[in-house]
């Protein structure tokens, strides 16, 4: 049961998240990966970066429909009713 990470950045990191937490660096780090697996089962961190992006505007877009119910825009808003033509 070994596990050698050799990069200067993951160092400083866990050094920096067991200092802030009280934690020994193996606690620490095994608290944050279980919470990124947990995260990620969940749906809350999509794997890749398109797709955490996708997510995030899926969000955003989510809580701007939910704040304002009624407020879409129906197709025929779009159009003259007398024309047809876009307004």
């Amino acid at each position: 049961m070994g596990l050698n990470i050799k990069n200067a950045e993951a160092e400083r990191l866990v050094t920096e998240l067991a200092e802030l937490t009280g934690q020994s660096k193996t606690a620490a780090i095994t608290t944050a990966v279980r919470k990124e697996i947990k995260a990620v089962r969940r749906g809350k961190r999509p794997r890749g970066e398109l797709a955490a992006e996708i997510m995030r505007i899926g969000r955003e877009c989510a809580d701007i429909i939910a704040k304002t119910p009624g407020k879409m825009m129906k197709i025929e808003d779009l159009y003259d009713d007398e024309t047809g033509l876009p307004k």
